[in-house]
């Protein structure tokens, strides 16, 4: 369990990088960003196929997703200067809790 949700993490970490880097290329259109940002989110997939092995898949891809999505409100917030609301950071808590039901029920 540990050693999937790390890899996990991993995976979040370089879909959010990608994520980043779409963001950047939205205001510059360099056909090379593109292409990194495609091979991030290729990089950030394979940890959660690896996953597979060890947890359910909806499981997995929920734990990804919030995780991408966790490091994309601190990245945004940090980077990008956007706000985060207090209805945000329940929603987080909300999904933090939907992937917790999901794992006490397997």
């Amino acid at each position: 369990m540990i050693y999937s949700t790390l890899i996990l993490l991993v995976g979040g970490v370089f879909l959010t990088i990608g994520d980043v880097v779409f963001k950047y290329w939205t205001g510059h259109e360099k056909p090379l960003l593109y292409v990194v940002g495609l091979l991030l989110y290729v990089a950030g997939l394979i940890p959660l196929i690896e996953s597979y092995k060890y947890q359910n898949i909806e499981l997995a891809s929920a734990l990804l997703v919030l995780f991408n999505i966790i490091i994309l409100t601190i990245v945004g917030w940090m980077y990008f200067g956007e706000r985060i609301s207090w209805l945000e950071i329940a929603g987080l808590l909300a999904a933090g809790v939907a992937v917790l039901c999901l794992e006490l029920s397997g």
